[in-house]
């Protein structure tokens, strides 16, 4: 006993709370008189210790199982608080107490311990990836789109993939409107045709009052992807970050023409055995600045490129959720954490609708603001009551609209660049003005006319 490290103030509380706890003093009188032959005549309130009846003993009035103190059950809360005490995780507070204490199912209370703190629960780390979720595969070409705004080098560009041929579109925008991003919308339908469905994320361009009549009167499905989720709408993404990187490349090696760059990544192959975006979307070979056979092969059944993207998206399925498993569901009314701003501590919530789109959730803040999350972004159920307070908070600032995208970087860049001209989309508007200074204007009836 001089070994253990316990103070005498400690030591007297200990065994001032062993001798006035009975399932501590019937556990002793066991231990001293020994313990029934089988598992069954042991009273009920200490069959849990029947297991370790020979790593049992007494020691100045204390129980120890090998050299580990046995907690009362009086004890147990303030032990666990202190296991805890500089909040690390399940598996170190676990290490911390196995050395010296013991009591049954302690294993369990310090796992309950650590997932009902608040602290720990607002600086947690992000769920791991779930399985991955493919798309279904369209029959053919240009029935469905991805959609989605990016900026480059001070101005805003909308991107345009096709899910089946992989054939993108760029243009760029002359404002950050919802009419702007329906304008090329409508030069490039009147082009390609109208798709049946159309995906975007939950921008305020691409998610208006003003959008959604476009859709209706074009006769087409337009479908959002998760708040503050961009993997759920991967494709486009992926896309966005290849132009891009594309351009930057362009810049640094002057004279090459961005659209020649553009014609020669949509005369690329997709992949291994399938064909390029321009050949599946068009149904020929498109001249660019390389040599192309001019007995121009037949283009294949749409089937046989179905069945190659599904084996090739399958593929991809598996290697992803190889690390990946998917999240227990969380119900209506379930409390939990979620990650109100990506970069920021979590906060507490409850939920309160099951979104149609796949793990998509509706929660409600403390302050009554609703915002969607993916479960990705929810941890729990986990919190109780009393975890409401502002200090679960850690003053967080609360908005009001959640789905309003950051603003258009500034146009105006001091260090000179190169403008990179895209053919398909509008040009910024130009104040044209005679030598008196004079502003000339189009006539009204070319204001829809694009150049």
């Amino acid at each position: 006993m001089e070994s253990f490290p316990i103070s005498l103030d400690k030591k007297d509380q200990f065994i001032k709370e062993t001798e006035a706890d009975e399932e501590m003093q019937l556990l002793i009188k066991y231990i001293q008189e020994g313990w029934p032959t089988t598992k069954s005549q042991v009273a009920s309130t200490v069959k849990q210790y029947y297991n370790y009846s020979k790593e049992l003993s007494i020691i100045d009035g204390l129980v120890f199982k090998g050299n580990r103190l046995v907690v009362p059950k009086s004890l147990r809360k303030e032990m666990l608080n202190l296991i805890h005490f500089n909040h690390l995780g399940k598996e170190k507070c676990k290490n911390r107490a196995r050395e010296i204490l013991f009591w049954p199912l302690m294993n369990k209370e310090i796992d309950d311990v650590v997932d009902n703190c608040a602290i720990c629960n607002k600086y947690r780390k992000g769920n791991v990836k779930e399985t991955l979720i493919n798309r279904e595969v369209p029959d053919g070409p240009w029935e469905t789109l991805g959609v989605d705004i990016f900026y480059y080098q001070g101005f805003s560009f909308l991107l345009i993939i096709d899910y089946f041929s992989k054939y993108v579109e760029v243009a760029k925008l002359r404002d950050m409107s919802s009419c702007s991003v329906i304008s090329v919308l409508k030069s490039q339908f009147a082009r390609h045709g109208v798709p049946y469905v159309m995906y975007s994320d939950p921008g305020t361009q691409l998610n208006s009052a003003e959008m959604s009549k476009f859709a209706a009167d074009w006769n087409f499905t337009l479908k959002t992807s998760s708040t503050k989720y961009s993997q759920s709408n991967g494709m486009v993404e992926r896309h966005i970050a290849t132009i891009k990187r594309m351009f930057k490349k362009l810049d640094d090696d002057p004279g090459k023409d961005p659209n020649l760059a553009m014609l020669e990544y949509r005369n690329t192959p997709i992949g291994e055995g399938l064909k390029s975006p321009n050949e599946i979307m068009f149904g020929r070979k498109i001249r660019g600045i390389l040599p192309n056979n001019k007995n121009f092969e037949r283009e294949k059944e749409n089937r046989e490129i179905k069945e190659k993207l599904i084996d090739r998206q399958l593929r991809q399925k598996e290697y992803y959720d190889r690390n990946a498993h998917n999240l227990k569901p969380v119900n209506i009314n379930n409390k939990v954490y979620v990650k109100k701003e990506l970069n920021k501590p979590m906060v507490p919530a409850r939920v309160t609708k099951i979104c149609d789109r796949p793990r998509s959730y509706e929660v409600q803040l403390p302050n009554g603001n609703v915002i969607e999350r993916n479960r990705r972004h929810l941890h729990g159920p986990v919190y109780s009551d009393d975890c409401n307070s502002d200090s679960a908070h850690d003053n967080v600032n609360e908005h009001t609209n959640e789905n309003v995208r950051a603003s258009s970087p500034a146009k105006n860049v001091n260090t000179p660049t190169r403008d990179v001209n895209i053919p398909t989309g509008a040009s910024p508007k130009v104040n044209m003005r005679t030598r008196s200074g004079r502003e000339i204007r189009k006539p009204e009836y070319l204001k829809d006319y694009v150049q």
